[in-house]
C-alpha cells in the first residue's frame, strides 16, 4: 500500500500517435522534444492554434501586440468623445498614427516571437500528450526555446527541429534568418516603444509617415 502512495509519477505515454512523431533532440531541460513525422498531420487541437498564429504572422503582430494598439485605439476614441474641439484632432492623429504603425507590421517579414510559438505547437515534449494542447506546456516550451536561440543560434535550433511549420524559413541560409530574427527583435522592441511615446506625446517625426523607425 505504501509503495503505491509514494510510487513515483510516471511521464505520461505518447500514445496513440506515438507512430506519427519521431524524436528530434533531448534538450539542456532533461526533456526530450519530439516532432510530428512529415506525412502527418497536426492534431485539431495544434491546427487550430497553427491556424491563429499564421493569421498573426500574417498581421506582423503577436496577439498582444494587436490587443495593445487596439486599446489604445479604444482609449484614444474615448479621449475624442469627451474632448473639446481644440484636443480633438489631435486625438484623431494618434489614432491615424496608430493604424499607420499596424499597418506596416504587416510587411514584416518575420516574427521571430510567432516563430518561437509555432515551434512550441509543433514540437512535443515527453510530458505532454501530443493530441491535445496545454497553454502551461506550450509557454514553457517557448520560453526554452527562446533560451536557446539566445544561447547558441536562432538558424541552428530551427534546423535541430526539423520545424515544418514553416518551411520557407527553414530554407533560408543562416546569415539570412540571423539577419531577419536580429531585425524582428528590434522592430518589436521599437513598436512598444514607439506606441508609448506617442500616447506620452512623443512622437517620434519618422514615424508620422512609416509607421515605424529604421
Amino acid at each position: 500500500m505504501l509503495k503505491k502512495l509514494f510510487k513515483r509519477k510516471s511521464k505520461p505515454e505518447l500514445s496513440p500517435v506515438k507512430d506519427k512523431l519521431i524524436h528530434l533532440f533531448k534538450g539542456s531541460d532533461g526533456h526530450d522534444y519530439y516532432g510530428f513525422k512529415i506525412d502527418s498531420d497536426l492534431p485539431l487541437a495544434r491546427f487550430e492554434v497553427q491556424l491563429m498564429l499564421l493569421e498573426h504572422m500574417r498581421a506582423g503582430m503577436t496577439g498582444e501586440e494587436i490587443m495593445n494598439i487596439l486599446n489604445n485605439i479604444d482609449m484614444l476614441t474615448a479621449e475624442i468623445l469627451k474632448s473639446n474641439d481644440k484636443d480633438r484632432p489631435g486625438h484623431a492623429a494618434k489614432i491615424g498614427t496608430l493604424t499607420t504603425i499596424a499597418r506596416a507590421r504587416m510587411s514584416n517579414t518575420l516574427h521571430h516571437d510567432l516563430m518561437l510559438s509555432m515551434a512550441a505547437v509543433w514540437v512535443v515534449r515527453d510530458d505532454e500528450d501530443p493530441i491535445t494542447f496545454s497553454q502551461d506546456i506550450h509557454d514553457q516550451k517557448r520560453t526554452f526555446f527562446e533560451a536557446e536561440c539566445k544561447e547558441g543560434s536562432a538558424y541552428y535550433f530551427f534546423q535541430k527541429t526539423g520545424f515544418a511549420g514553416l518551411p520557407t524559413y527553414t530554407r533560408l541560409s543562416e546569415s539570412e534568418l540571423t539577419e531577419l530574427w536580429n531585425n524582428s527583435i528590434s522592430q518589436q522592441k521599437m513598436l512598444a516603444e514607439n506606441i508609448t511615446n506617442l500616447i506620452q506625446k512623443k512622437l517620434h517625426p519618422k514615424l508620422s509617415k512609416t509607421g515605424k523607425l529604421n
